[in-house]
């Protein structure tokens, strides 16, 4: 801000907006005006207080911020330091080639390579401990076999526990029951009590509506408790008291009360780990056909993982050759007009050694800046300024891809 002046003003009028900027900044609540352009403007004090516009409309500092890098590429010194990192020259050969198919291909079928071999190397565990492990298993499983387990027994076992414990309570309740209901020797139960009260009402039920009513109801009742009478009578003809059950039960109850400490309580929940100990026992069991399956999987995905990388290896190749010519042409054009820049691409072993998340290759930018001396390293022959000029020439050649216009 100029000294002494109440306010600084900036603005900036963006045109011809790339697809992949506009769809970005579609989402933020951006949209280009009538004639495809977005103006920002952005007003500051010396108190440090500012406005922003958008199009015209009031806008906010934290959404020019989100939207910047959409609109423009900032080169700054400081990028330059990225060259020196030989891990990030296969990035920006690949965002030159637009590898983007071969690359993703190459990712999938080395997903594949590394989720075989790691499952392989899951079923190398030592033999010995192999060994301990089966015999655990089956202990518990011919443990847990032996028992005989039945789902929902123990809610049988508790209710007919119940039951036979209170057998001569029981017994006792129901009889008395059974006396008053139906009687007994000479003594009339309610059932034909009632039965004679209607009798008794029948012979007069002439005489009113309401007596034959309550004659009828009394007859009802009879039919009722004549029910509940046999109900009970059978109930009390159910009850069998042993004491050899009861102990069986008692026995059996407290086995699975042990084996509910060792294998989770409750007999659903032995049942299931039961089955769960089988289908480990099995699998082990059957490892070395389940090795000699993952061996030849491991074959196939490792041959389809080097075939994908070969394809990709072949458009890098070309792609790297392309690179040299056009960073060339851009050092030319920034007065390093007898520089030299390589692109080697090299390999860390044969087979599966050469297999890595971004493919068989690794990527090193190599540069002579004067007549007659070898290609090396950036890091050793290029200078601060060179270094940025470089990185200046590999940001305009990849600025086409990148959506940003300016």
């Amino acid at each position: 801000m100029r000294t002494g002046a109440d306010r600084a003003t900036v603005s900036a009028l963006f045109s011809e907006l790339s697809p992949q900027a506009l769809e970005p900044l579609a989402q933020m609540g951006i949209e280009p005006d009538e004639d495809g352009c977005i103006l920002l403007q952005r007003v500051m004090t010396p108190d440090g207080r500012g406005s922003c516009r958008l199009n015209g409309q009031p806008s906010t500092a934290a959404l020019f911020r989100a939207a910047a890098p959409y609109l423009v590429n900032i080169h700054g010194q400081h990028d330059s330091q990225l060259l020196l990192s030989e891990a990030n020259h296969l990035r920006y050969l690949d965002a030159f080639a637009d590898t983007g198919a071969a690359l993703a291909l190459y990712r999938e079928k080395y997903a594949l390579y590394t989720d075989a071999r790691r499952a392989l190397s899951e079923l190398e565990p030592d033999e010995a401990e192999k060994a301990r492990r089966m015999d655990m298993l089956r202990f518990q499983i011919q443990q847990l076999e032996r028992a005989h387990l039945k789902k929902g027994e123990e809610d049988t076992l508790y209710a007919r526990r119940k039951l036979l414990s209170n057998a001569e309570k029981l017994s006792n309740s129901l009889s008395e029951a059974s006396a008053l209901l139906s009687g007994e020797d000479d003594i009339e139960g309610a059932a034909e009590q009632i039965r004679q009260a209607a009798a008794a009402l029948r012979r007069v039920a002439y005489v009113s509506a309401e007596i034959e009513e309550a004659a009828d109801t009394l007859d009802e009742l009879y039919y009722s408790v004549e029910d509940s009478a046999r109900s009970v009578d059978e109930l009390l003809g159910s009850i069998e008291y042993s004491q050899s059950e009861l102990d069986a039960i008692e026995s059996r109850i407290d086995v699975l009360n042990r084996l509910g400490k060792r294998y989770g309580p409750g007999v659903d929940t032995m049942l299931e780990y039961l089955e769960k100990i089988k289908n480990e026992l099995a699998l082990i069991e059957s490892s070395d056909e389940q090795r000699a399956m993952l061996e030849k999987k491991l074959e196939i995905y490792l041959r389809e993982a080097l075939d994908a990388g070969e394809a990709l290896s072949r458009e890098r190749e070309q792609a790297a050759r392309r690179l040299e010519k056009e960073i060339c042409a851009q050092l030319e054009y920034l007065d390093m007009p007898r520089s030299v820049f390589r692109v080697e691409l090299t390999r860390s072993g044969d087979g599966a050694e050469q297999l890595g998340p971004d493919g068989l290759d690794r990527a090193a930018f190599n540069i002579s800046v004067n007549a007659g001396e070898a290609p090396k390293a950036l890091s050793r022959i290029a200078s601060g300024g060179e270094l940025s000029r470089i990185m200046l020439a590999i940001k305009n050649i990849l600025a086409s891809g990148d959506g940003v216009g300016t």
